[in-house]
């Protein structure tokens, strides 16, 4: 079985986590559909495995309509994966 080195699944820590939200006083950071999706694909690259192509699939099902299409497409193809979401999402 194939590891994969943590750092390459990261689209970027900073942007990922970037939104944030108050809860009870407390800051909660969270991460976009559209952030999540390019992880996942970035990892499914790297590993093939089916439960990252499934999850995309899921979440895509889920968001839907609520997605920013312009934005997942244009960091998919900087991250090399357009290809992989279009598979997904034609």
């Amino acid at each position: 079985m194939r590891t994969i080195d943590p750092r390459h699944l990261l689209v970027g820590v900073a942007r990922i986590f970037k939104k944030t939200k108050m809860v009870l006083g407390e800051k909660i950071y969270f991460t976009s559909p559209e952030d999540l999706i390019l992880v996942k694909l970035k990892w499914y690259k790297e590993s093939h495995s089916d439960k990252q192509f499934e999850d995309v699939q899921s979440i895509l099902k889920i968001s839907g309509d609520k997605m920013d299409n312009a934005y997942l497409r244009g960091w998919a193809h900087d991250l090399g994966v357009s290809e992989i979401l279009e598979q997904i999402k034609p």
